[in-house]
């Protein structure tokens, strides 16, 4: 079932552009699960509408005083016009008043917060998704508000969630640094470090602006001046920090997405609320807290680099320690909650070859194969490897809201489509199956809407043909398949029972 969802979000110069950015990351992720979104606004730059709009995602301009119950009641009739059960609001500027505002308007809130600065939280969920995120901070909430706390729910865009990320090779000396202070970097610490790494030897620098960046001209001049490179409106952060061996940030929603690629981080706070996330990303030793901003000497951002640039085992725990702290799922189960599904997917990774050895291997599956054969272990590592490099394949595996994984489902694209489907050992005969057949199909065909699904049960598999029949599957004549009767089952598109 599709759902349409409301955001109330501004960004700007004064405003900062982390908690659009988040909510475009949410957006995204309701967008690959065929929901709309909307975003409601008093503030926004064109290069940030734009952002939204190419995601295809709605925009819309508030004409009422920004963050007070005319500002709720106008949200809230943009929502229910649009049909839409849930708004998402995310800013430091909504208190408690605004929340009951739009309760008693009849919506859902999920309220996206950072360190618990409303005076009171009637939101019908409360997600902050930081290292510092704890209960203690919403002690003055309603009694049936939810919490979302710690990184298990961090938003990451689509360019980072897709593809899954791979291995990353740490050289012994650092010297590519991306240099990134967000979207608008109101105290210019990008000069600062710039000045810091000039004439640095064995360094490399490239040079990040965000678009709300008032400093933007003089930062340009000064990149020319030092031979930095120097890149505005970046949208393709992702393979920056890919190519990056190391970087200097701001201490916010970037901190996750360097965690999340494993580039060690050395972070600077350009505000109040980016001293929790400094120290707790140093705490969980991702980064390096160099501290405030206005304290801070070029010589101490200098000798900071050096250092990290010649210890490569230090560069290894840190980068370790992020990729384990954001794994990548965050709007994946902020999706889950707010549409209240009880299993969610995602592309497989390397990461999940052993478990999904194990479960080739279990009895009854190789009893339902076409092979009976065990499968030995590295004829399943370069099996899986091909699988995950290969783009005529979709390898999605099913979790339950706890993480725990069902099962998965996969589509190889040949002559034809053909998809194989298998619930974990242990949770089978509870239904899993009709629900990840179900949500693969309807992934799948978001993106292929054309293609005939096919699929191939052996003779005797009757829970499979149920299974099968169930999702509106046809059953063909039957035939034979690499020397065994089979029954095979076509879908077309459109057809899937839901």
């Amino acid at each position: 079932m599709s759902h349409t969802f409301v955001f109330r979000v501004d960004a700007g110069k004064s405003i900062g552009t982390g908690h659009l950015m988040r909510c475009l990351a949410l957006a995204q992720a309701m967008r690959e699960n065929g929901h709309a979104s909307v975003f409601v606004t008093a503030s926004i730059t064109p290069s940030l509408e734009g952002r939204l709009t190419e995601g295809k995602a709605s925009v819309f301009r508030l004409t009422a005083q920004p963050y007070g119950v005319e500002d709720a009641h106008e949200t809230a009739t943009q929502a229910k016009r649009l049909g839409a059960e849930w708004v998402i609001v995310d800013g430091y500027n909504f208190g408690g008043m605004y929340q009951e505002a739009l309760k008693r308007e009849g919506l859902r809130i999920l309220f996206v917060d950072d360190y618990g600065h409303a005076d009171h939280y009637a939101a019908d969920t409360v997600l902050n998704q930081n290292v510092s995120a704890k209960a203690d901070l919403y002690a003055r909430r309603d009694d049936a508000t939810e919490l979302l706390l710690d990184t298990r729910y961090v938003l990451l865009q689509r360019q980072f969630r897709n593809p899954p990320r791979g291995e990353r090779p740490v050289p012994d000396i650092a010297s590519r640094l991306l240099v990134t202070m967000g979207g608008s970097d109101g105290m210019n610490g990008t000069e600062k470090v710039i000045r810091a790494l000039q004439g640095l030897e064995g360094i490399d620098p490239t040079v990040v602006i965000g678009g709300a960046n008032p400093h933007q001209e003089a930062v340009e001049s000064l990149c020319r001046d030092v031979g930095f490179s120097c890149i505005i409106n970046a949208t393709n952060m992702r393979e920056l920090m890919e190519q990056a061996d190391m970087a200097i940030s701001a201490s916010g929603t970037t901190s996750y997405e360097l965690a999340y690629i494993g580039v060690p981080a050395l972070t600077l706070i350009l505000a109040n609320n980016q001293v929790a996330l400094a120290e707790g990303m140093a705490a969980a030793g991702c980064s390096i807290n160099l501290g405030w901003h206005p304290q801070l000497t070029q010589k101490t951002i200098r000798s900071a680099v050096q250092e990290l640039a010649r210890n490569r085992n230090h560069r290894e725990k840190m980068a370790t320690a992020g990729r384990s702290l954001v794994d990548g799922d965050g709007a994946s189960r902020v999706l889950m909650h707010l549409t209240g599904n009880s299993l969610r997917l995602r592309k497989a990774r390397h990461g999940d070859a052993r478990l999904l050895w194990e479960w080739a291997n279990d009895a009854e599956t190789r009893s339902a194969s076409l092979s009976s054969a065990s499968i030995p272990w590295e004829q399943h590592q370069e099996w899986i490897a091909m699988r995950l490099q290969d783009p005529q394949t979709m390898l999605l595996l099913a979790f339950d809201r706890e993480d725990e994984p069902m099962g998965y489902i996969r589509f190889e694209t040949k002559e034809e489509t053909v998809l194989s489907i298998a619930v974990a050992p242990g949770q089978r005969g509870k239904g899993h199956g009709s629900d990840i057949l179900r949500s693969g199909l309807q992934s799948f065909f978001r993106e292929h809407p054309s293609e005939t699904m096919h699929a191939y049960v052996k003779e005797g598999n009757d829970a499979s043909a149920t299974l099968f029949r169930k999702a509106g599957f046809t059953e063909l004549p039957k035939e034979e398949k690499d020397g065994h009767p089979v029954r095979h089952f076509t879908l077309q598109p459109g057809t899937l029972t839901t």
